[in-house]
């Protein structure tokens, strides 16, 4: 079983209730400020970039873009429980997101984070934190987006 647990003032551990949300939007703000916290396999070094970016050829907007220190661009779409949305559904969106930025160039990329709010000079300074090369991070970066290797 999954829980979260929390040390409470009689210095006792309890199971924290589920907590429903009732906006997505609040939901997608508590994911953004806290991606590191997604339990993604291999437990990669994540940043995030930008909210709500706009993918070229399917119209739509992703709901949060991430980015591996490897410089692997992360795609997250955020999804209430009670969206009626199918999962496939949902799976297949993200996958019509990776497709419409397959081959996109770093520049363009980044053109399209800055329209969403990204504020930082250039995706490798915002991950300096993470301690980058940033030369052998933009060529990463530059290839997997050539390729469009992306973590959904």
């Amino acid at each position: 079983m999954a829980a979260i647990w929390i040390n409470t003032a009689q210095a006792r551990w309890e199971v924290l209730s589920p907590a429903n949300f009732s906006l997505e939007a609040h939901l997608q703000s508590l994911v953004f400020q806290s991606v590191e916290m997604l339990p993604l396999s291999g437990s990669p070094v994540l940043v995030a970039l930008a909210r709500e970016v706009e993918v070229p050829v399917s119209k739509g907007r992703v709901d949060i873009v991430a980015m591996e220190a490897a410089g692997i661009p992360v795609l997250v779409e955020v999804k209430l429980k009670a969206n009626t949305e199918a999962r496939r559904a949902v799976v297949a969106q993200l996958l019509s997101y990776a497709a419409s930025l397959r081959g996109i160039s770093l520049p363009a990329f980044t053109t399209r984070l800055m329209s969403a709010g990204f504020s930082a000079p250039s995706i490798a300074e915002a991950m300096l934190d993470t301690g980058i090369d940033e030369n052998q991070f933009a060529e990463a970066l530059s290839g997997n987006l050539s390729q469009g290797r992306f973590r959904l």
